[in-house]
């Protein structure tokens, strides 16, 4: 279809509303970084290996990367995918909630000046950005702020720096506290100052960087929270040697400089932005082993659930947090590629190991997630980037059902931060449902969950409206579908011819998103008619023209669609409206391509020019 045809304007939602609200009233089901460097190649078996675990045996594959191995893999490879991380999270322990210092609430928060921020003058942040460019070759402003994460110029001068001119553990005299406020609202203002920070450890493990930096190999990132788990902050650490903590019990106090706000996915497939510091200076001030908790107070029991980091032992701390043992390895290599028989006996002894076991299992639960997700997101960004829609355009997902489902449902309702195109992202999350979910799989609190998006998107998203509604009536509840119908068809009978062609085009387009292609079939023709009623060829017949030779060649009436294909290029000859690789590519037209008249009609209105001849 032409995307220059006519949308369902406001009226549609005028029309429903009163549907919609008869509708009787489910709640959709509801953290370490990625970084991002392109994979290589790799038969299935590897790709799926390296995806979930390591991309050189010790650290962890950048998210993007392995969702793009995942895409690569046949039907075979992502059945595998999607079965290994089901088993694994049969078993692997959910993430154990932070321990809870006997504290006041003020006391067990991330600690940061919490007062409020005064909004900086339009001069004062142009001021300070021009202060930032002249220091380290204004290394503080690479890359722009709320960027995710990314081994820049700016980036690795700043490594430098540390490791030239601060000595691990130098903390300058009494350093203020991040003033979160500020850091999130202005981040310019704070860039380059030296602050303090201090929370509860949430993540830990090394970095390794693209290239070398002097002597520096790898940097310790380090994700702090508060104990309920709420207000984040993260770390770059440059140590000649690793931190010795213990993830969800030692609370730590950071001196470093703010760098900026970092946006990363979290466990949960959502985008969260938060402050970002450089430092060298890292001090353990509450743990179960030193009888303290946050701010030197005594520490709460650690809950049962807690499992210490990967390779330690009780209380003793990781000497890398990321790392295994090799044999944890192997386990964890058989259960991702291994035959049915080889995965499930790692996958019992992982289960038995009671000190790395559940480290292990955690971290393939985890990044399995991570992947999952992105795989859907990356196939969303090439998709929309061409701004086709066309059903059928998501199919290929259908292989990670019926996760993908319950994916896709969820973030119509709440879109993901780094969702592409985020006005259309709803829209189009609805569309690859009905692209992945047989209708006579449908539950009522799928339906229930549409009606919900429909009430929500009725006066604020058209095409989200629209979608849920035709989601609605293909899998069993057409009647707030046929409300909108029957409203637009009153309109469709007014005197003003105006309004008619306008409702009638509504009716076309409507039956066009159902997928219903005979019906829009019936109401374009209908358009085409009035116009060349009233008299006048306004600049919108080649396109109302086109689309209906779309709707008759989905509908399989091929002949009609050749009829009007011919009529659209004669109408838009002057103006060349539709390039030739658009005819070659729209998914609409893929029944007339196969027929030879198809290739007559464009030798005949897009003739190739003859090869010069020499003299």
């Amino acid at each position: 279809m032409s995307q220059c045809r006519f949308a369902l304007c406001c009226l549609v939602t005028t029309v429903c509303a009163a549907a919609v609200a008869q509708q009787p009233g489910a709640t959709p089901t509801p953290q370490a970084p990625p970084t991002s460097r392109a994979p290589a190649a790799q038969a299935p078996k590897d790709a799926l290996l390296t995806a979930f675990i390591d991309a050189d045996g010790n650290r962890r594959m950048p998210i993007t990367g392995a969702a793009e191995r995942v895409l690569a893999m046949d039907a075979a490879g992502r059945a595998k995918f999607m079965e290994t991380l089901r088993t694994v999270a049969k078993v692997a322990p959910k993430p154990a909630e932070p321990a809870k210092p006997a504290t006041s609430p003020s006391e067990t928060r991330l600690s940061k000046d919490t007062a409020a921020a005064a909004t900086p003058s339009a001069e004062a942040l142009e001021q300070r950005r021009k202060h930032l460019t002249t220091l380290l070759g204004g290394a503080w402003l690479d890359p722009a702020d709320g960027a995710a994460f990314g081994e820049t110029p700016g980036y690795r001068r700043l490594i430098q720096m540390l490791n030239d001119h601060v000595r691990p553990g130098d903390v300058p005299v009494d350093p203020p506290l991040l003033n979160r406020a500020l850091a999130m609202q202005a981040p310019d203002m704070q860039r380059g100052e030296v602050v303090k920070v201090r929370g509860l450890v949430a993540g830990v493990w090394a970095e390794k960087l693209n290239e070398r930096v002097l002597d520096v190999t790898d940097v310790w990132r380090v994700i702090l929270t508060d104990s309920q788990a709420e207000e984040g902050v993260v770390v770059d650490l440059v140590l000649p040697q690793a931190p010795a903590l213990n993830e969800r019990r030692d609370t730590v106090e950071i001196v470093g400089h703010f760098y900026r706000l970092v946006s990363y996915e979290a466990k949960g497939g959502k985008t969260l932005k938060v402050p970002y510091l450089l430092a060298r200076s890292l001090r353990v001030v509450g743990s179960p082993a030193a009888g303290t908790g946050t701010a030197g107070t005594p520490a709460a029991p650690t809950p049962a659930a807690a499992t210490p980091a990967a390779g330690t032992s009780g209380a003793a701390a990781p000497a890398k947090a990321s790392e295994f043992a090799d044999e944890i390895k192997r386990l964890m290599a058989s259960v991702v590629s291994g035959t049915p028989d080889e995965a499930q006996a790692a996958l019992a002894k992982l289960v038995e190991d009671k000190q790395a076991g559940p480290a292990a299992l955690q971290r393939l639960d985890e990044r399995g997630k991570l992947i999952f997700n992105r795989c859907l997101l990356t196939t969303f960004s090439k998709k929309m980037l061409t701004n086709a829609m066309y059903a059928g355009q998501y199919s290929d997902l259908a292989s990670f059902q019926p996760e993908a489902g319950q994916a896709l449902l969820r973030w119509a309702m709440d879109a993901p931060r780094d969702a592409p195109n985020p006005d259309q992202f709803p829209g189009a999350c609805l569309r690859a449902l009905r692209d992945v979910l047989p209708t006579e799989q449908a539950t009522d609190a799928l339906r229930e969950s549409l009606r919900k998006i429909a009430t929500k998107a009725q006066s604020t998203n058209n095409d989200l409206f629209v979608g849920a509604v035709c989601a609605l009536h293909q899998y069993g509840d057409p009647s707030i579908f046929d409300k909108v119908k029957e409203g637009i068809e009153k309109r469709a009978t007014s005197e003003d011819a105006q309004q008619k062609a306008g409702a009638t085009n509504m009716l076309a387009d409507l039956y066009y998103n159902l997928r219903a292609y005979a019906e829009a079939a019936t109401h374009y023709k209908a358009l085409v008619a009035l116009i060349e009623a009233s008299g006048q060829e306004p600049q919108s017949l080649p396109t109302v023209l086109y689309n209906t030779a779309c709707v008759l060649s989905l509908s399989k009436n091929l002949d009609e669609s050749f009829q009007y294909l011919e009529r659209a290029l004669q109408a838009s000859a002057k103006n060349r409206q539709f390039p030739r690789a658009m005819l070659d590519e729209d998914q609409d037209l893929t029944n007339l391509r196969a027929d030879p008249r198809f290739t007559k009609l464009i030798e005949q209105h897009y003739p190739t020019k003859a090869a010069p001849t020499g003299k």
